[in-house]
């Protein structure tokens, strides 16, 4: 999607408010929508729980295994792709080891 540009805006809501005032209520609105990003907010609380899982996962096969656990053993216990497995490995198995 492609950014509202901000002196455009602010130049169609004049216009709109000059000539008729329901439009212009309607794009008041597109402010808001303008600000939301909640895709943004979906996709870090998604990341941030399959942190969180593959974090559990190198506690729990460490204490299994008493060693530092693969990438395989990892997928196999939370099912997680080996893609986003290998973008957070490297940092939680150094962090945890």
């Amino acid at each position: 999607m492609k950014a509202i540009n901000d002196e455009l805006y602010n130049d169609v809501l004049t216009i709109l408010e000059k000539r008729n005032k329901t439009i212009y209520k309607k794009f008041l609105n597109l402010e808001d929508v303008k600000k939301d990003n909640s895709l943004e907010k979906a996709r870090a609380t998604k990341s941030n729980n399959k942190i969180e899982e593959i974090k559990k996962a190198i506690i729990e096969i460490g204490i299994e295994k008493k060693r530092e656990p693969t990438k395989y053993e990892i997928h196999k216990k939370t099912n997680i792709a080996y893609v986003t497995i290998n973008k957070y490995y490297d940092e939680l198995v150094n962090f945890f080891s």
